[in-house]
């Protein structure tokens, strides 16, 4: 039966080399300094395989000086005091692979309002042209510090051209100059896997399985007959 045991551990062994491993990374955006600023620098902080855009704002919040976090955290006013979000508020980054494809895994973020900014948040990103909502919450009290987690889910594998995340606030107490929110912290985890670790196609997988597979028949085939 040695023979047997080997032709089924070459079996597995196909099985197991033939899919690629992904390899863990995390880009994350340093926040130190004025918060009163145009961006915050984005970096990848560990693994390979994803680069990081700056953290910037969209087109309808302005920013403002000194803020009511002066320092460490990327402010800005003009919040839509809506219920509904509005398309041009919001934070924005972009995560583009690397010779590599790419799946999302967590986003953190810690934020804060102040007595007159948003009271709730939404993410959406570049997969469907900003749409949908990814994720929805509402924020801690006004003037409160408070942080966020979630995971992406399987929509959000295996992808390999640039992707853009969006995170908008909304529902301010008044949209105006003194309507203020404000990130503190921000980063994003998932995988990567190399361009060149190419899945084996189907018809070649069957094959690679099916050559000691079909060695292992033979041999019980073999023996049966012997037996005979």
């Amino acid at each position: 039966m040695s023979r047997l045991r080997l032709l089924l551990a070459a079996a597995a062994a196909a099985l197991l080399t033939a899919a690629p491993s992904q390899a863990a990374f995390t880009v994350a955006w340093n926040f130190s300094g004025a918060s009163d600023t145009t961006f915050k620098p984005g970096s990848l902080t560990s693994g390979t395989g994803a680069s990081p855009s700056n953290l910037t704002h969209g087109s309808g919040v302005n920013l403002i000086s000194p803020g009511f976090l002066a320092t460490n955290a990327f402010n800005a006013s003009n919040w839509t005091n809506t219920n509904a979000l509005d398309p041009l508020d919001y934070n924005t980054i972009t995560i583009t692979p690397t010779s590599s494809t790419i799946s999302l895994g967590t986003i953190n973020l810690s934020e804060q309002s102040n007595n007159r900014g948003p009271q709730k948040g939404t993410i959406r990103t570049s997969l469907d042209n900003f749409t949908n909502d990814v994720f929805t919450w509402d924020m801690a009290n006004q003037g409160t510090a408070d942080s966020q987690s979630f995971n992406f889910g399987p929509a959000f594998a295996n992808i390999t051209t640039a992707i853009e995340i969006r995170i908008y606030a909304h529902k301010a107490t008044a949209n105006d100059t003194a309507s203020e929110y404000a990130l503190t912290a921000l980063n994003v985890s998932g995988g990567s896997t190399p361009l060149n670790a190419v899945p084996v196609p189907p018809t070649a997988l069957a094959a690679l399985c099916g050559m000691p597979m079909l060695g292992a028949f033979g041999y019980l085939r073999r023996r049966k007959v012997a037996a005979a």
